[in-house]
């Protein structure tokens, strides 16, 4: 099983207090003959206001050296992540979780904007401190 990034608990439970439960802690999808590993699944109960959502999450922290030098392979991996789950669970929908600092700097960078917009990648903003949403990006 791959390391989980430095932000995993604080996006789980960031959508904890929301209301989602967590399915899937890793989403482990079998395809052929490999595995994939998406952080985490999690629905939303009967009731609840999004009721009946599914989505994949995958939580990245941009910690490295360079912000812009982590968002690379995090979108390649969002890209690969939000491609399996349309295999098994078509109406569960994949997004990244990043802090609200990457998506404030990172995400709001010249180079990275075309990549954002084409994929018109989702996102679940969080401060991490508060382990709290504070935004959907959809």
């Amino acid at each position: 099983m791959p390391a989980r990034d430095f932000y995993h608990e604080c996006a789980k439970r960031a959508l904890i207090r929301e209301g989602w439960t967590i399915t899937h802690d890793p989403y482990v999808l079998t395809e052929g003959l490999g595995r994939v590993f998406v952080d985490l699944a999690a629905e939303q109960p009967i009731g609840a206001e999004r009721e009946g959502d599914k989505i994949a999450v995958e939580s990245k922290c941009f910690r490295g050296e360079s912000e812009l030098h982590d968002f690379e392979p995090a979108v390649g991996q969002y890209v690969f992540d939000r491609s399996i789950p349309e295999i098994k669970e078509p109406e569960r929908r994949t997004f990244m979780a990043v802090p609200v600092d990457a998506s404030e700097n990172t995400f709001q960078e010249r180079m990275t904007q075309p990549v954002l917009r084409q994929l018109a990648m989702p996102l679940i903003v969080f401060r991490p401190s508060e382990e709290h949403i504070i935004q959907w990006v959809t």
